[in-house]
């Protein structure tokens, strides 16, 4: 065989293999992308690609104790009545001393560093149960920034919620250690702080304390 035609038999088994590694690279790395941002839903705009974040109510009702800790209150928020299907699952808005806190200061003059396993992310916007109605959109820490008024309520109709959370006094976002019924785990000789869930201001996050062998609902967020 001519040596010419030998070189063109090479050259183009040469621009097979070629092509054939491009591909492999290029399906390797959209592999590589999906994977981080199934391991870091948060990131970038994955949020708003796979659909809007939501917060709903609780239908079932729990005193302290059998909401069972913030294990306890997370399960009940994936296994509730009212949970929307979801790819990512749900968190209960239940602040608790060191392990679930939005803020340490004031509308967390620090950032979103404050935060400890939150259930809200910075610069993101919630919505209702059914996926369009508008509640608010966090700001870089996080969090509504007290005073604040929401776009929508979180629940067109009255529930009074378990949140833990102090939104008074110059105290926006923080939790309140001796009003989260003994770390959500207990009924007596403590009280928990309430939201509501009709509320258009910091009184749908903190308006009360009750004693925690009623029976309250609790936010779910979504992750």
């Amino acid at each position: 065989m001519p040596i010419y035609q030998t070189l063109i038999k090479k050259r183009a088994t040469l621009r097979i293999v070629i092509t054939i590694l491009s591909s492999t690279i290029a399906i390797a790395c959209s592999n590589y992308d999906l994977l981080q941002k199934l391991e870091n839903p948060h990131s970038g705009n994955a949020p708003q690609k796979r659909g809007p974040l939501r917060i709903f109510v609780t239908q079932a009702t729990y005193t302290g104790t059998q909401i069972g800790g913030l294990t306890g209150a997370d399960t009940k928020c994936n296994t509730d009545a009212n949970t929307p299907a979801s790819t990512t699952g749900f968190k209960a808005m239940l602040a608790l001393s060191g392990n679930r806190i939005a803020c340490t200061t004031a509308n967390c003059s620090g950032g979103a560093a404050e935060n400890i396993n939150w259930v809200m992310t910075p610069n993101t916007t919630y919505y209702r149960r059914d996926g369009v109605t508008q509640i608010a959109t966090t700001n870089a820490a996080g969090i509504w920034p007290a005073p604040f008024t929401l776009t929508s309520t979180i629940d067109t109709a009255f529930f009074q919620v378990w949140t833990g959370l102090t939104m008074t006094g110059g105290s926006e976002w923080l939790e309140n250690a001796a009003n989260a019924c003994t770390s959500w785990t207990s009924d007596g000789g403590t009280n928990g702080t309430i939201g509501s869930s009709n509320a258009l201001d910091a009184n749908s996050i903190y308006n009360s304390t009750q004693t925690c062998n009623q029976l309250r609902n609790f936010y779910c967020v979504e992750q």
